[in-house]
């Protein structure tokens, strides 16, 4: 009897604990203090590559998510080997080059007015790779991004698995008008790069799935990111606000921006996009079929 009364409280407290997170994470969208998302590199470098091109993607009526589906599989290469993943305390990745964090950029970015900042992308096909669209874009002189090099299990500038400064051409969901970064602006924080060659046959890639409201508010999500030179990662509770926009509890910092926000399984269902001072609350750009849809036409497959 004594053993089922300690079973009965810790499942209350779990219950409790489950409803005392969607409730801190349900916020008014409108009222955060937003932190301007892309953090300046601390350390200079020589911009390598090819030049790329970014379009904007008409804003258009969001598509509501009736059902969850996971439209992309994920893929680690046979020679890598594959991180374990759980709910331990680890926060900095000591193995990047181990599948998923294989998958995930460290992105040196050199805008058009030559302004140089750091983020992070996610590898999803052969040759897809998601990130926010304020990682390609200059925040002080709201300049596109012109070329970028990505490292790929990137310990150092002579320490990584892989380093791509091809081709690439993208989409973006918004060029944040008047330099603004608000509640409008940020439901439409998303890009994608159509890299020149297959990156992922040796990266690996994520899965992407669309993750119903029910999902993400009863789920746990992992983020992970580089900042620093470092790649780093947590987890925790997710709230969907809206179509286009969940929050969660798990710690991420600017040069994490453009992360993905994913299951325990590997599929991305969001892409990190923005953080609150006040209330202090981290927020993802959904992957919706609206994002899904523009990639097929780009030749996704």
């Amino acid at each position: 009897m004594k053993k089922r009364s300690i079973l009965c409280l810790l499942i209350l407290t779990v219950f409790m604990i489950g409803l005392a997170s969607a409730s801190t994470l349900d916020v008014d969208l409108e009222s955060l203090d937003l932190v301007m998302p892309t953090k300046s590199l601390t350390e200079d470098f020589e911009q390598e590559g090819e030049e790329g091109t970014i379009k904007v993607a008409p804003v258009s009526e969001q598509e509501e998510i009736t059902e969850p589906a996971v439209v992309s599989e994920g893929f680690a290469p046979n020679e890598l080997e594959k991180a374990i993943i759980g709910r331990d305390d680890r926060v900095q990745i000591n193995a990047p080059g181990q599948y998923p964090f294989s998958a995930i950029a460290n992105m040196k970015v050199t805008g058009a007015c030559k302004c140089k900042w750091e983020c992070t992308g996610f590898m999803v096909s052969r040759n897809f790779l998601m990130t926010a669209a304020h990682c390609m874009i200059c925040p002080e002189h709201n300049k596109w991004a012109k070329k970028v090099t990505f490292y790929f299990g990137y310990k150092s500038s002579k320490n990584y698995l892989y380093k791509y400064t091809g081709g690439w051409t993208g989409l973006a969901g918004t060029d944040f008008p008047n330099y603004r970064y608000d509640n409008t602006t940020m439901n439409h924080d998303w890009c994608y790069l159509k890299l020149s060659k297959n990156v992922g046959d040796k990266t690996g890639w994520m899965g992407i799935r669309f993750a119903s409201d029910s999902e993400i508010n009863s789920g746990y999500f992992q983020v992970a990111g580089y900042r620093d030179n470092k790649l780093k990662m947590d987890w925790g509770n997710g709230y969907a606000e809206n179509i286009n926009l969940m929050t969660y509890d798990a710690d991420d910092v600017q040069g994490n921006s453009g992360g993905p926000v994913y299951d325990f399984d590997n599929y991305a269902v969001a892409i990190i996009a923005a953080e609150s001072n006040n209330p202090p609350i981290n927020i993802g750009r959904r992957i919706t079929t609206t994002i899904y849809k523009y990639m097929v036409g780009d030749g996704f497959q």
